[in-house]
């Protein structure tokens, strides 16, 4: 049975818009007012949908430097 997960607090959220362009824990930490082991608890824990979100915020950072790098490599081709 699946339980129901409480939703994402406000330092979570800022957490997680500071990683999608940061793609750093520190200075994402940093940026949302939080320390850093505290994302690796927020990770672990199952209360929220957390560690799901930080994995999408993860692809999301992979996907903007793969765009960038590809787009140096067709400039510099050009």
């Amino acid at each position: 049975m699946e339980t129901k997960k409480e939703k994402l607090n406000d330092k979570q959220k800022a957490f997680l818009k500071a990683f999608v362009k940061l793609g750093v824990i520190s200075k994402s930490a940093k940026e949302a007012d939080i320390n850093r082991n505290t994302v690796r608890r927020w990770v672990k824990s199952s209360t929220t949908n957390f560690a799901d979100k930080y994995e999408e915020a993860k692809r999301d950072f992979t996907e903007r430097l793969e765009l960038n790098a590809f787009g140096r490599v067709f400039e510099q081709g050009a």
